[in-house]
């Protein structure tokens, strides 16, 4: 069973369409800032610190999409650091300043990538982060499919991966949440 994949970007033109609890967070605007040096890299699961690390990004970001799709029915807001280290999912993160800012997780079988979660932290929205770590999986290479599943009312998700060359495949209706999942053959 694929787990619920969410992901998070914002569709607003500058902070000024921005609800008010997001443009008064740091770095929501990004205008004018200059970007920290930033890395992605393999995210170690097993290490506790890693495991908080995934969570400090996973929870908020998944928080955003309950409230668009009004559903408090996404299992990664329950997730624990334990049930990360369990999940069997490689992880990339894109570390800006020495923290975790977005992540891109993924499992690998049968020549398919399937990704599991892709997620900014909201205070990291509208920088890219999104596009560069699949960009950084797209590159990896070692599969002939990507799939992925989003929230079908996760309009900017859905518009994210049109834009990236994903085709839909199917809409399905799991835990009272309306889904869509998407490929992309390379």
């Amino acid at each position: 069973m694929q787990v619920l994949i969410l992901f998070f970007i914002c569709l607003a033109q500058g902070s000024s369409g921005l609800p008010a609890f997001l443009s008064s967070m740091p770095g929501i605007s990004g205008a004018g800032e200059k970007e920290r040096e930033a890395v992605i890299r393999q995210l170690n699961v097993h290490e506790r610190s890693e495991a908080e690390n995934i969570l400090a990004v996973q929870v908020p970001a998944y928080q955003v999409e309950a409230d668009w799709i009004n559903s408090t029915s996404i299992p990664g807001l329950c997730d624990t650091p334990e049930l990360i280290s369990q999940s069997g999912e490689t992880f990339y993160g894109w570390v800006e300043g020495g923290r975790v800012c977005g992540i891109l997780a993924v499992k690998m079988a049968d020549q398919t990538a399937d990704i599991h979660r892709l997620v900014v932290d909201p205070a990291f929205f509208r920088r890219g982060i999104a596009g560069k770590l699949l960009d950084h999986l797209e590159k990896q290479g070692g599969f002939s499919r990507i799939i992925v599943s989003t929230g079908t009312k996760n309009l900017p998700a859905v518009s994210f991966y049109l834009k990236r060359g994903f085709s839909e495949t199917r809409t399905i209706i799991r835990e009272g949440i309306s889904l869509t999942s998407f490929q992309k053959d390379m």
